[in-house]
């Protein structure tokens, strides 16, 4: 959706629409409830592509949950403090091959 575009329950419908089509196993929550959730998604701003992301990796489809996974999305991943590891196979003298952790 543009700035400005009036958000209307035909946007919240196609979004929910995109959503649902792709959906498995179907949610056992009321399709009209998880439409208003989109329409509210919708109108705060939110694309369609990121609310669908959204809904698939919500376990409860309510306006925090949701909210809450259109949130952490928002929110850049946090830099990586693990050690890089690399695997690599010396062969010894008989033949054999070892494999030498480095981290």
């Amino acid at each position: 959706m543009s700035d400005g575009q009036l958000i209307t329950d035909t946007h919240a419908h196609e979004t929910t629409n995109t959503y649902w089509e792709q959906a498995h196993p179907k949610p056992m929550a009321a399709r009209q409830g998880i439409e208003r959730i989109v329409k509210k998604a919708l109108i705060a701003g939110y694309t369609t592509e990121q609310i669908v992301t959204a809904l698939n990796a919500t376990k409860s489809f309510t306006v925090n949950a949701v909210e809450w996974h259109l949130r952490q999305a928002l929110q850049p991943s946090p830099p990586s403090n693990k050690p890089s590891i690399t695997v690599e196979w010396v062969e010894n003298v008989d033949g054999t091959f070892t494999r030498v952790i480095n981290s």
